[in-house]
Order: C-alpha cells, then structure tokens, then sequence
C-alpha cells in the first residue's frame, strides 16, 4: 500500500536545519538501529531522515 506525505509551501531561502538522533534496540542491546532526523530549525518541520546505524559514512 503505497503511501504519501504532504508538503506545505515555503518561501525560498536559506534553510537552518538540526540534526538529531534516536537509538532503539531491537531485540537486544548488541542490535542497535539510529534514527537520524533533520529538522528545520525555523519550524517544527521535519526535512529528512534516515533509519540505520552510527557509522560516519551513514551519517552523511
């Protein structure tokens, strides 16, 4: 079932965003999975994310 998520408009310009993250365990502690969040610093507007792990190169 596919399914989509509403953008609202914005006026164009420069965009401040804060990186966040959330770590779960799944099943046990050796099986850990980061959520990262982007979110716009100016609103509560969440611009990106990313389900994985806490690698550099995952987190770029």
């Amino acid at each position: 079932m596919p399914r989509q998520v509403g953008v609202s408009g914005k006026p164009l310009g420069r965009l401040t965003i804060e990186c966040d993250e959330l770590c779960l365990f799944v099943n046990s502690k050796k099986n850990d999975v980061y959520i990262w969040l982007a979110i716009d610093r100016n609103s509560p507007e969440i611009v990106g994310c990313f389900i994985g792990d806490r690698t550099r190169k995952l987190a770029r």
